[in-house]
């Protein structure tokens, strides 16, 4: 992803200005926050198996949903102009919440290290969304460390609502470039193509699998414009979201889109990252265990810390402001 320096300078001048007294937590919060974090650790390392079984559970969703897609949704809908629309909807949002639990929690963040096999496997799954797991696995390493500074390889506590706007226009990246983006690495490498020529083979099966229902033209437009663009346009709505004009701090510096259905949808799933907050507190906990985390602060914090840290999908009309 391209940093750009006036975004960065825009974000200096707001944090100088008006984030010298944004609330912070105190010493009991500190602390409760703290234990609840170990807790949850805890029944991770005595719950094993359940918490494999969680952590599996979205692929298992996911893989059921992109079945019904092309196996049953053809036979429920004959008009196939209300097909396109609702299946390059379901598709798009489909495909980001696999790309966002594929790339995040098994590529970024490694979450089967315990099963070589397995790990092996899961971080080189969002491939098939031609998402670059090196490449993010590296800037997402960085983001965690240092967090809305120039160094941050996915600095979003600033971006620009034109830079916003022209990244979800129908065919960014596709019919012209798009330099917002943080699943690819910019330059050339092997990574890459090695993720372009996966991903292109299975925009092929999946093309396969359309064309006899749709037709050729309205199966390209489906799986190659507007299925895309549905899930750039959650997936920016969440990047550009979470740590708009936060505080530069590692733990502190994110905001919790929560758990409310269009919270969801822009999170990218309960397996996204709809508690982005509950997440930089603790990288290392899993998707169910994010929420448990959001689910115990919500009644242990004072009301001044929820408003400021959970404003819930509200949050998303701030890069409009």
């Amino acid at each position: 992803m391209k940093s750009y320096e006036s975004e960065f300078e825009i974000y200096e001048k707001y944090r100088s200005e008006k984030l010298v007294n944004y609330p912070q937590f105190n010493k009991s919060e500190e602390e409760f926050i703290n234990s609840e974090i170990r807790k949850i650790r805890k029944w991770g390392k005595e719950h094993a198996g359940l918490k494999l079984a969680f952590q599996l559970l979205p692929l298992v969703i996911l893989s059921a949903v992109w079945a019904y897609l092309f196996f049953y949704l053809p036979l429920e809908i004959e008009s196939k102009n209300l097909f396109v629309l609702i299946f390059s909807f379901l598709h798009g949002l489909l495909g980001y919440s696999f790309v966002v639990y594929t790339l995040h929690e098994c590529s970024g963040h490694q979450s089967f290290r315990t099963y070589p096999v397995l790990e092996k496997l899961m971080y080189n799954l969002c491939r098939i969304k031609m998402a670059d797991p090196d490449y993010y696995k590296k800037c997402h390493s960085h983001h965690h460390n240092k967090l809305g500074t120039q160094e941050d390889c996915a600095f979003t506590q600033f971006i620009s609502l034109k830079r916003f706007m022209r990244s979800v226009l129908p065919g960014a990246g596709i019919l012209f470039p798009n330099d917002y983006n943080i699943h690819q690495d910019p330059k050339r490498t092997s990574s890459r193509t090695k993720s372009e020529i996966i991903g292109g083979a299975f925009i092929l099966l999946e093309f396969f699998l359309l064309k006899d229902h749709l037709g050729i033209a309205r199966t390209i437009l489906c799986l190659v414009l507007l299925s895309p663009w549905f899930g750039m346009l959650f997936d920016r709505l969440r990047e550009t979201t979470e740590h708009r004009f936060m505080p530069k701090d590692n733990r502190y510096g994110s905001v919790e889109l929560g758990l409310s259905p269009l919270s969801l949808i822009v999170g990218g799933g309960p397996w996204g990252q709809p508690c982005h907050f509950s997440h930089h507190l603790a990288p290392d906990l899993k998707w169910f265990q994010q929420i448990w985390l959001h689910l115990s602060l919500k009644k242990g914090v004072r009301k001044e810390i929820q408003n400021y840290y959970f404003p819930g999908w509200k949050k998303v009309f701030s890069i409009f402001s």
